[in-house]
């Protein structure tokens, strides 16, 4: 039978996967920055009203689009 994870035990059942998932999530945005460049990633998101965290404005640097 499977067990049921009530309140603070699903916290604490999820939250060591929480960093894990945050850090593939800005391994991506990166990736897409890279192939982009910042300034298309940043028209893309003001395009479709989508917010940034703060954080990731300092982290995420500065790309050039790359030109296949």
């Amino acid at each position: 039978m499977p067990r049921i994870f009530v309140g603070h035990q699903l916290m604490y059942f999820a939250y060591p996967y929480y960093h894990k998932i945050i850090s593939y999530c800005f391994q991506q945005l990166v990736r897409i920055a890279k192939v982009l460049g910042t300034e298309d990633l940043y028209e893309y998101l003001d395009k479709y009203n989508i917010e940034l965290d703060p954080r990731f404005n300092d982290i995420l640097g500065r790309y050039l689009r790359v030109v296949l």
